[in-house]
């Protein structure tokens, strides 16, 4: 019953006893870092993703730049990244001394596309000797960085087709999609890399932590040297005291207790996409009826990371739901408009139209497997009331779910 007595949290990770239990049987093991339940995290994920070689890491972010590290991008080189989407996509690049080429996205899928890259290497491109170059900053654009948004996937096979053209690597930072489908095919194995989260507000977590999927061995060796300092062997796989260090390294390592709960949560991933699959299904049922709201895009395959409305005089809209106790989040505000990328003097609002109608209008509710009947029924509840207040004025009827509790 609105208004909540307690704040409904915006994300919210779904931890069970099994999740505990593993931690418990890490901590009385003895070995507590990177080791064997790490190594089983990592089979698991390649059996799932269909891939060759998985590396878990301790973010999504550190996966992002070793892999641009493997592929050896480093400064006079630059790399297509979409503008809307969260720092890390771009950051990395500019850790490698590179350049991130900010582009706009699709104005109804939120997401680069093989046309919006083909236009922006049209207008601010020249392809000689094999090599793309980005004129405005005298760069070598080596590849692209594609963003899947909101637990939807790209077109990835548009996106492989102008990379092969223009002889780039395809990523794809995968924060969203764990378990996304493209094409009736896992991600993870499709392109040159993928990334994935499993941060706290992940559809799977382990607190703090990412994984890496190649089918390269030559990318993966390296990645799996350079995330512990570039150490030849794996610590738990030493038979002697005697090591090496063979290249670059970071220490982007993760421990076996948040693997532990990576490899409990990977175990639950079904049942918690369901959950999270049915609130999206609630929500475009019922906010279908609002006709002054964009609803979430439909993909077949999606993981239902996010799920976000457009509506006019949003910031109103996020004040009224926040009266009633429920949280929200805005994905994203685009990266030229922050106050870093604005100081590297590379970006020009103009050239991001689709972003800023985008920016202007979005925002994002609660959708989390842990979620209750009662919290999803309290977000649909404050989404109306916000909205006839907004543009009715009017009072209404409580919608009731039509299903049982599952508490």
């Amino acid at each position: 019953m609105l208004p909540r007595k307690t704040i409904l949290p915006f994300a919210k990770p779904d931890i069970s006893e099994k999740e505990i239990e593993s931690v418990k049987e890490v901590l009385l093991s003895g070995w507590l870092t990177t080791g064997r339940k790490t190594e089983e995290f990592e089979e698991a994920l390649q059996s799932f993703c269909n891939v060759k070689y998985a590396i878990v890491l301790n973010s999504a972010t550190a996966g992002l730049h070793l892999a641009l590290r493997a592929f050896d991008i480093k400064k006079g080189d630059s790399i297509i990244v979409p503008a809307f989407t969260f720092t890390a996509t771009a950051e990395v690049v500019f850790r490698c001394n590179a350049i991130p080429l900010l582009v706009d996205v699709d104005r109804n899928s939120y997401m680069i596309s093989k046309e919006i890259i083909k236009n922006f290497i049209e207008q601010y491109c020249e392809f000689k000797n094999n090599q793309l170059i980005h004129l405005p900053t005298k760069t070598i654009i080596r590849g692209i960085l594609c963003v899947h948004y909101g637990g939807r996937v790209c077109d990835i096979d548009s996106l492989k087709e102008i990379a092969k053209q223009y002889n780039l690597f395809l990523g794809e930072d995968a924060a969203h999609a764990f378990g996304s489908m493209y094409k009736n095919k896992k991600i993870g194995g499709l392109t040159d890399f993928s990334v994935f989260s499993f941060y706290a507000t992940k559809n799977i977590t382990t607190g703090e932590g990412g994984a890496l999927t190649t089918n390269h061995k030559t990318i993966a060796n390296k990645i799996r040297k350079m995330r512990l300092h570039g150490f030849d062997i794996e610590t738990y796989k030493r038979k002697k005291h005697i090591y090496d260090v063979v290249t670059e390294g970071y220490k982007y390592n993760i421990s076996d207790i948040l693997s532990a709960i990576g490899l409990a949560q990977f175990n639950r991933h079904y049942e918690m996409l369901n959950k999270r699959k049915r609130i999206h299904e609630i929500y475009q049922t019922q906010f279908k009826k609002l006709d002054k709201i964009k609803l979430n895009p439909e993909e077949e395959g999606s993981s239902y990371h996010l799920y976000t409305i457009e509506i006019s005089r949003r910031d109103e809209f996020i004040k009224y739901l926040n009266q009633n106790g429920i949280q929200t989040g805005i994905h994203f505000k685009p990266l030229y408009r922050m106050t870093y990328y604005k100081n590297k003097k590379l970006y020009n609002i103009n050239n991001y139209p689709n972003c800023e109608e985008i920016y202007k209008n979005i925002l994002s509710l609660p959708i989390y497997s842990a979620m209750s009947e009662e919290d999803i029924q309290d977000v649909v509840d404050a989404v109306t009331l916000a909205y006839e207040n907004l543009y009715l004025k009017k009072n209404r009827k409580r919608f009731v779910l039509p299903f049982l509790s599952h508490k």
